[in-house]
């Protein structure tokens, strides 16, 4: 039994989203006294495996809700019973939508006080407190006003980045294909949730980065990384890549702790805005990040070492509420050329210093804007 404080904090969407909410979490974990105890509530078994991999300072359990059919639709409800034993303290909930159902939940749980987003429903039943954001602040940050928001101090070492013993990198340059010190590995993270599909930088750029990067040095190797469903599509790349294949290796159904090892043996990521972009910045190395749907200053990679590449269209960014699916013709993507990545890449392999990542105003675009000219397409 545990005579202190209960904190549950809801971080239930997903694999990004819980990596970026990392500092938050340790932020509340550092606040806990020795006889505290905090509950994290995820989604699914790999977001238990992330939350598995953090060096936890005080007393931390960690639940999975239900998932599948009905029950995935009422999994917060499911999960209502043992809540409401817990008798929590604090209710910290970063995540949840504003909608009736859920304000009705955060209720029938009894914290003594609930930390929430305030909407139409979200904050006005029960004992809730609002949260209030700063000006363009990426979603992080926001995280962290609620840790704030809930009496917590911050925590100066409260960062991204998740430790990787010598064993696991050991472990990952095992992997590798005729590992060397000398080498210079690339991780290509092409993948993405299916609903984000349209959030992906085109399979046929990617082999055609893999071959200029290839020819550019000797000393290059290229890690298609990704999950056991996105077998096909990481095939599809490495067929595509007209030099040296055997200097492309694909990596996927790895355990979270073992790809997160692998990663930090790659001098650089490129990726989309998805959960590997994510996974290279608590790795700690440098991520070039393509983005065109979604605003890189409130959910690209936390992360200094991020050099966005983006063209920067009228109708860019646009992933909003009731546009989670993209457009349909995402050309803020497919216009991004090989070259300009290319020449990122390159960048960050030599060091140099990232430009602030820019934060982007979300439009209310529901189709494709072109450039006014090809002058203005070769610009962006």
């Amino acid at each position: 039994m545990f005579a202190g404080r209960t904190i549950v904090v809801l971080s239930h969407q997903g694999m990004g989203d819980c990596l970026m909410a990392i500092p938050f979490l340790r932020t509340c974990d550092a606040n806990l006294s020795r006889h505290d105890r905090m509950v994290i509530l995820v989604k699914s078994k790999l977001e238990v495996e992330v939350m598995a991999t953090i060096p936890w300072k005080g007393n931390v359990e960690v639940w999975q809700l239900r998932q599948g059919g009905l029950l995935g639709k009422l999994r917060l409800f499911c999960v209502l019973p043992r809540l409401r034993g817990l008798r929590p303290d604090i209710l910290l909930a970063p995540l949840l939508v504003d909608r009736f159902a859920n304000a009705l939940w955060l209720w029938l749980v009894g914290s003594r006080k609930a930390v929430v987003r305030r909407g139409r429903w979200l904050g006005r039943m029960g004992r809730t407190v609002a949260v209030r954001f700063p000006a363009a602040a990426h979603e992080t940050e926001e995280f962290l006003e609620y840790a704030r928001a809930a009496g917590f101090n911050d925590c100066p070492d409260a960062d991204m980045v998740i430790p990787v013993s010598n064993d696991q990198r050991e472990a990952a340059r095992r992997r590798m294909t005729d590992w060397k010190p000398e080498q210079r590995w690339i991780a290509f993270g092409p993948g993405s949730g299916v609903l984000e599909a349209f959030k992906r930088w085109p399979p046929k750029h990617y082999a055609a980065l893999a071959d200029r990067l290839l020819k550019h040095s000797p000393d290059v190797r290229i890690a298609l990384v990704g999950s056991r469903n996105e077998q096909p599509l990481l095939e599809s790349i490495a067929r595509d890549v007209a030099l040296d294949r055997d200097r492309c290796c694909i990596f996927t159904d790895l355990a979270f702790r073992e790809c997160l090892a692998l990663l930090t043996q790659c001098r650089c990521m490129v990726a989309a805005s998805a959960g590997l972009s994510h996974m290279a910045a608590a790795a700690g190395i440098p991520i070039v990040g393509i983005h065109g749907p979604a605003n890189p200053g409130h959910s690209g990679s936390y992360s200094r070492q991020l050099r966005v590449v983006r063209l920067g269209l009228e109708c860019s960014p646009c992933y909003r509420s009731g546009q989670i699916t993209g457009c349909g013709n995402p050309v803020c993507m497919t216009m991004i050329h090989p070259n300009i990545v290319f020449d990122a890449v390159l960048a960050s392999l030599d060091g140099k210093p990232c430009p602030p990542v820019p934060w982007c105003e979300t439009t209310d675009a529901c189709e494709p804007i072109y450039p006014r000219t090809e002058t203005e397409s070769r610009a962006a």
